[in-house]
């Protein structure tokens, strides 16, 4: 695993034709606090997980040991490793990337690279009427409020802020 980023081989519980299997899948984490996970090392991703939008934690599966499990509503996604310390050295990723997205909120208000669902306890959250300055018309906008940062996105799951003041 590259620790900087995180990058390399999880599996990936899968649901083909109503049956639950584990497929290899190329885990590549980047500074933006994303898991993205690829059919090959080569290819596009297939998806992506916004970290610090997700409860990580351990999960038990008959068929597998290490497991970690995201959790967000009743949203589950579970990659399994194929070492304990493998599984040590992923949950230190995860747990890194959560860290950095909480940590650059802070330290600059022009960080509009930050995942909504990524901000971690914001004051306020939610869609706002936001007027445009060209006549009398408005927009609605996703919205986060946090360090005296005001973050506005197309939807809540926008990986990109629109505007950040």
């Amino acid at each position: 695993i590259n620790a900087e980023y995180g990058e390399g081989f999880l599996y990936r519980q899968i649901k083909y034709g109503g049956l639950k299997k584990w497929s290899k899948q190329w885990v590549v984490v980047k500074s933006d606090g994303c898991l993205y996970y690829h059919k090959s090392r080569d290819s596009e991703p297939s998806g992506s997980i916004v970290i610090g939008a997700y409860y990580v934690s351990k999960a038990i599966c008959s068929n597998r040991k290490w497991v970690i499990k995201f959790t967000r509503g009743t949203g589950v996604f579970l990659f399994s490793a194929c070492s304990e310390q493998e599984y040590e050295d992923w949950a230190t990723v995860f747990e890194n990337a959560k860290k950095s997205q909480t940590l650059s909120v802070g330290q600059s208000s022009n960080n509009c690279s930050i995942p909504a669902l990524a901000i971690t306890k914001p004051l306020m959250s939610g869609w706002l009427l936001k007027l445009k300055l060209s006549g009398f018309k408005t927009k609605r906008k996703w919205c986060v409020l946090k360090d005296h940062t005001i973050f506005f996105y197309n939807d809540m799951y926008d990986s990109k802020a629109q505007e950040v003041i």
